[in-house]
């Protein structure tokens, strides 16, 4: 009997790391869960990285890459987006090289040719309540950065295995933040990011639910056939296992 799990592959930095923190309703946890003996939610997170240093990595992660990948979630920029002076800084267009050829790689790779790949684009920011101040951040800037997502996405429009997860819209659509604030910047109370964020930066459970919840209607939607609903079990439930044993 093959005990083998075909895998979701969730690659990024540290909003993908924490991923599977329990305590802030990580959404990796959330999956395990409901993909529990049918999937494997395999994280590659890697904290502090940019798309720059995360590249040679996604490379030598394709190397090791099997046929079984269902699904590839690419969760970068937040990292990109520091202002010019940041050792992590990166030009919007070479994030959009890079997230670029992440996707043309998946999708022309033999072993990857069926996997769907999903960008999710940055959060906003809140810079007041960073816990690292030295690093300077902008909520416009990021903006832009989760707007560069999104082109790159396009580019792949025809392609139904490629979609993209507006993360910044759907976070500035729940905490009430309207389009102008967010691009000119913006003075929020710390009270109202209260669930959102841990530092501004970081997610919290209110943060990680609003990805789930948004990353499970994707699923739903664009690619039903790898729902939980419609995953098989990789081994039997115990009850048929009891009956095939009796025959």
């Amino acid at each position: 009997m093959d005990f083998t799990y075909p895998k979701f592959i969730l690659f990024g930095d540290s909003l993908t790391q924490q991923a599977f923190n329990i305590k802030q309703h990580g959404f990796a946890a959330a999956l395990a869960d409901d993909y529990a003996r049918k999937v494997d939610i395999l994280n590659r997170g890697v904290s502090g990285y940019n798309s720059r240093w995360l590249l040679p990595l996604f490379h030598r992660l394709m190397e090791q890459i099997s046929s079984d990948v269902l699904l590839f979630i690419i969760w970068v920029g937040t990292n990109d987006a520091c202002l010019p002076g940041s050792p992590h800084h990166v030009p919007l267009d070479e994030l959009k090289e890079n997230l670029h050829e992440m996707v043309t790689t998946l999708r022309t790779n033999p072993k990857t040719s069926k996997t769907r790949v999903l960008l999710i684009t940055p959060p906003p920011i809140y810079p007041d309540a960073c816990v690292h101040p030295d690093v300077r951040r902008s909520p416009g800037v990021t903006a832009d950065y989760a707007l560069a997502t999104l082109a790159v996405a396009e580019q792949f429009s025809e392609d139904k295995c490629v979609q993209c997860l507006d993360y910044h819209k759907a976070v500035t659509d729940s905490i009430g933040l309207t389009p102008m604030q967010n691009e000119a910047g913006y003075e929020l109370p710390l009270g109202q990011l209260v669930g959102f964020y841990t530092d501004g930066l970081h997610l919290d459970w209110k943060g990680y639910d609003v990805l789930y919840l948004k990353l499970t209607s994707l699923i739903l939607e664009s690619w039903p056939e790898i729902s939980p609903k419609n995953i098989p079990l990789t081994v039997p439930w115990w009850g048929d296992l009891v009956e095939s044993l009796q025959q």
